[in-house]
């Protein structure tokens, strides 16, 4: 059975900066993430790949071209259907956590639940919790953490939906090696444990081997496109 496409773009182009003086962030990007796949997606500072994670996000708009949820156009979606949509499908873990500050870890964990109205929402959040080793934490705040329990209670929150896919940007990059590689492997872990798309976003050559498939951008372009042969 082919695997089913989850998300593609279709000539996918952004420019930013004013009418008199435009930058090209990205630049005809024709791109295919498939359901359950994990997909890295590399190349040096400036070549677009946080703005490509962002619009494939919901995030930001293309300037031109158009991304494709499950066959549905998202770049046509409303600022409301977008959030429900985000919300519906979408994980993101960032390098900078982005926790609440005023909310404590298990509130943080809970918000994507209780926001849709769930009522066990912070009992689901513990067991999340639990799962990752923080349970000890929940009622501490962002700021009492260390960089790598904060990226756990992200990971928690952007799991805690159940999305069809997560979209990581450098979630290692703020994080010594030794919580960079817990990190690393609780992320392969539930994404797989959950059958969850993956788009990680990331300098490290190592890192990217451990997905399925590597995605080269340069200067906003995909230069490269191949399986990772194990």
């Amino acid at each position: 059975m082919a695997p089913k496409k989850l998300i593609h773009t279709e000539n996918l182009s952004l420019e930013l900066g004013s009418k008199d003086n435009k930058v090209k962030i990205l630049n005809d990007i024709n791109l295919t993430i498939f359901a359950k796949e994990k997909l890295s997606i590399i190349g040096p500072s400036g070549s677009g790949k946080t703005s490509l994670m962002m619009i494939l996000s919901g995030l930001m708009t293309p300037t031109s071209g158009g991304v494709l949820f499950q066959e549905q156009p998202i770049h046509k979606l409303n600022e409301d259907e977008l959030a429900q949509f985000r919300q519906e499908h979408i994980g993101i873990v960032f390098q900078n956590f982005h926790l609440i500050p005023s909310l404590t870890v298990l509130q943080n964990v809970a918000f994507p639940l209780a926001l849709s109205g769930v009522d066990d929402a912070e009992e689901e959040a513990k067991n999340w919790l639990e799962k990752l080793g923080l349970i000890k934490r929940i009622s501490h705040m962002p700021t009492q953490l260390s960089g790598g329990e904060q990226q756990r209670v992200a990971l928690a929150r952007a799991l805690i939906m159940k999305p069809s896919i997560i979209l990581a940007d450098e979630p290692t990059g703020n994080l010594d090696q030794k919580n960079g590689n817990i990190i690393t492997e609780l992320l392969f872990d539930m994404v797989n444990d959950f059958d969850t798309a993956l788009v990680l976003i990331t300098h490290d050559e190592a890192l990217a081997q451990k997905t399925d498939r590597i995605i080269q951008l340069v200067d906003g372009t995909v230069t490269e496109d191949s399986a990772v042969n194990r």
